[in-house]
């Protein structure tokens, strides 16, 4: 089954249940981090904390946009939107532990898990990126382009380029020979 063929809502799904995957690692590794062991004593509090994380978590990504984002084409705002979704969740997580008084739950916890949660979804969006663009452009025959000029024009003209069928680019030219043998983001400049 093609990813295209899906519903928007049919993928938005996909990202949740994936998120709550990655949530489930991120606080599984929060609680290995933080007592030093890679089979923590969650002291039966584990699924109790992934609920209360997913049904924080989710609703406030819906709520910061994280689910209606152009997947293929992830841009400077995904870090933006991630972190302010985990600042939100992790306040209200935070809010829950405290009014629960979940005895074995260190606090540190509250602050290591969306670090490694934010790492995780942001990764996790930039290699799904990665590998829808690579599923769309298989098979096609796109034409190598070198671009002149390796300013910021240039590297947005590039970034621009990522994302065509038609056209890909290879290098920079410049005449610039202080920009000689540098990269500029994955393509050298000659």
């Amino acid at each position: 089954m093609a990813i295209d063929s899906l519903s928007r809502l049919q993928k938005q799904m996909l990202l949740v249940a994936m998120d709550t995957c990655i949530f489930a690692v991120a606080l599984w590794a929060a609680f290995a981090v933080r007592l030093s062991t890679f089979a923590p004593d969650f002291h039966g509090h584990y699924w109790w904390l992934l609920g209360g994380l997913a049904l924080i978590r989710i609703p406030v990504f819906f709520r910061t946009g994280m689910y209606h984002s152009v997947l293929r084409h992830p841009n400077s705002q995904l870090a933006a939107t991630t972190l302010k979704g985990m600042a939100i969740s992790a306040l209200g997580l935070g809010a829950v532990v405290y009014l629960l008084l979940l005895k074995g739950v260190p606090r540190s916890i509250l602050l290591i898990e969306p670090f490694i949660a934010t790492t995780l979804v942001i990764a996790s969006r930039e290699v799904l990126a990665k590998m829808l663009r690579q599923f769309i452009q298989r098979g096609q025959i796109a034409e190598s382009v070198l671009i002149y000029g390796a300013g910021s024009a240039g590297l947005q003209l590039a970034q621009s380029l990522r994302y065509s069928e038609d056209m890909r680019p290879v290098a920079f030219l410049d005449d610039e020979p202080s920009k000689w043998g540098m990269r500029m983001g994955d393509l050298g400049v000659f």
